[in-house]
C-alpha cells in the first residue's frame, strides 16, 4: 500500500484527515485497488475527474461496476449528492468490503466483527458435523 499525500494529480485538493497533524491523504494505492478520500463532495468529484484524466493518459481503465461510494457518518435517508466517473454515476452503499474487512458508514466495528465471525462459526459447525457423522469421540487428553 502507498499513501499519497501530495502529487500533481491531487493538486488543489485538501484530502482527508489522518492521525498525524498537518497530514492529509487524497488516495490510497493498492496492487489493484484505489481508495479515494475526501472531507467533502466537491473535492471528491474533483479527485474523480483528475483520476479520469490520469487513467486516460496512462491507458488505464476504471471498472465503474465495481466502484462504490460510502459517506461516513451520514444519516439514513439524508441527501447525498451524486458522484460521477466518466459520465457514470457511482452508487452509494451503506457497507463495503475493504481490505477484507466489512466497513459501514457509521464505522460500527461490531459489523466487521460479525462478518469476520461468520466463517469461523460455519467452520466450527462443519467440524462438529464431521465429528458426529464419523463417531469420533472427543480426546480425553
Amino acid at each position: 500500500m502507498s499513501v499519497v499525500t501530495s502529487n500533481s494529480e491531487a493538486e488543489g485538493v485538501q484530502g482527508a484527515i489522518t492521525g498525524f497533524p498537518n497530514l492529509t491523504a487524497t488516495h490510497l494505492l493498492f496492487a489493484y485497488d484505489l481508495s479515494l478520500k475526501s472531507p467533502c463532495h466537491n473535492e471528491l468529484q474533483t479527485v474523480l475527474n483528475k483520476l479520469r484524466i490520469y487513467a486516460q493518459k496512462k491507458s488505464l481503465t476504471v471498472n465503474t461496476e465495481k466502484s462504490e461510494v460510502m459517506c461516513f457518518n451520514s444519516r439514513p435517508g439524508s441527501f447525498l449528492p451524486p458522484l460521477f466517473f466518466n459520465g457514470t454515476q457511482l452508487p452509494y452503499t451503506d457497507t463495503l468490503l475493504y481490505l477484507s474487512m466489512v466497513c459501514d458508514r457509521q464505522i460500527n466495528l461490531n459489523i466487521a466483527a460479525d462478518a469476520a465471525l461468520q466463517p469461523f462459526m460455519a467452520g466450527t459447525f462443519r467440524v462438529k458435523q464431521f465429528v458426529k457423522s464419523h463417531d469420533l469421540a472427543p480426546c480425553a487428553c
